[in-house]
């Protein structure tokens, strides 16, 4: 019987190494010889995407410590489907907090997922799994906290005394928050602008609803491209916390991350580096025409993918690049933090909190 060929060994990324089953002919490498072409019809020949979210929850673990990472909250922007959000709160142990314009998550294929064991099957990945199975189903599965809400400028600027504002917003953005910050202002001035702030970002969020073509205003969707809520055998309504509620989470963060978080992106880094926090965020998409401030220090727009990249590392000496192995857009902009929050002994920033997450319910902050 002929051994098949690692198709993860033919495109420089596979994990077992040695103790793979599959054939690793030394032929086969990327700079020798180049993969098959694909046919027609037929299944293509590397990596699946579908795979990123574990990727990513890997890279945090390498990079930032799971000691750290345990330590307070993780904001997970633009979470979508939920599935990183429930590999860090169920398999990492980890009180996770995800805040997207969605109305929902629906999770019921994660929770199957778990309940089978499928995160625990390679026997080389599992030093990454801070819980077995058996804990997992024994305690309950985790929902994190799902904040409907755009993740923006608004949301924390003046939330630690600090007026610094982001440097990436839209044209739309600008009109609706500009205007302040000039002569001084009461505290209750301030306090009902950033409410209302708030309150507006939540209408905003209230007014969209998620379809095949992603986020569309209720008013301009067709009903045959809407995922309706009863196709879900099972989903999770999002909330809209209070501003005080919000303010207590973000000060609780500890890092801040974004698997293809579109539009959050730029706002990500403007977060995390105002707040002198550990993030990393995998950036796909440009938006070029929706963010058209965005300019290098040469002076030229940011229009493409590798511009994005260079943008984001123009914005601090910290930031670095890292990569999944995973297809697409894979490359990881992330920062250990102000002075190296995470890098100093990969230890705790603050005193690590005890257990908080209730058997079989949603993850809870503590008082």
């Amino acid at each position: 019987m002929v051994v098949p060929k690692c198709k993860h060994w033919i495109l420089g990324g596979c994990l077992y190494a040695e103790k793979c089953r599959f054939r690793h002919d030394p032929l086969d490498r990327p700079a020798t010889r180049k993969p098959p072409p694909r046919k027609a019809g037929g299944a293509r020949g590397r990596c699946k995407n579908k795979h990123a979210p574990s990727h990513f929850r890997r890279f945090l673990l390498k990079t930032f410590g799971g000691a750290f990472l345990r330590s307070g909250v993780i904001l997970d922007v633009a979470g979508g489907n939920g599935r990183l959000a429930m590999e860090l709160a169920n398999i990492s142990d980890m009180e996770v907090v995800v805040v997207d314009p969605r109305p929902e998550m629906d999770v019921e294929h994660w929770e199957r997922q778990l309940k089978g064991g499928y995160f625990h099957r390679n026997e080389i990945l599992n030093k990454f799994n801070y819980n077995t199975t058996e804990i997992i189903l024994s305690r309950g599965i985790t929902t994190p906290h799902h904040y409907r809400l755009f993740f923006e400028p608004m949301l924390w600027v003046n939330s630690d005394g600090s007026s610094e504002a982001c440097d990436d917003s839209t044209d739309k953005e600008s009109k609706i928050a500009g205007g302040g910050g000039e002569g001084e202002e009461e505290e209750g001035t301030k306090s009902r602008t950033k409410l209302e702030l708030y309150q507006g970002n939540c209408e905003r969020a209230n007014s969209i609803t998620w379809t095949k073509k992603g986020l569309v205003a209720k008013k301009d969707v067709e009903s045959d491209t809407v995922y309706e809520k009863s196709s879900f055998a099972k989903s999770y309504t999002s909330v809209q916390p209070s501003l005080d509620v919000l303010e207590q989470t973000l000060s609780d963060c500890v890092c801040v991350v974004g698997l293809h978080p579109d539009q959050a992106t730029g706002a990500i880094v403007d977060f995390a580096l105002a707040h002198s926090l550990p993030f990393a965020v995998v950036p796909c998409c440009v938006y070029s025409r929706e963010f058209t401030r965005r300019t290098l220090q040469d002076g030229a727009s940011v229009k493409s993918y590798d511009q994005l990249i260079a943008w984001l590392l123009e914005k601090d000496p910290s930031i670095k690049l890292g990569e999944l192995p995973s297809q697409g857009k894979n490359v990881v902009v992330y920062s250990l933090g102000g002075d190296s929050v995470v890098g100093k002994e990969r230890g705790l920033p603050r005193a690590a909190k005890d257990d908080i997450r209730p058997k079989g319910g949603e993850v809870r902050k503590s008082a």
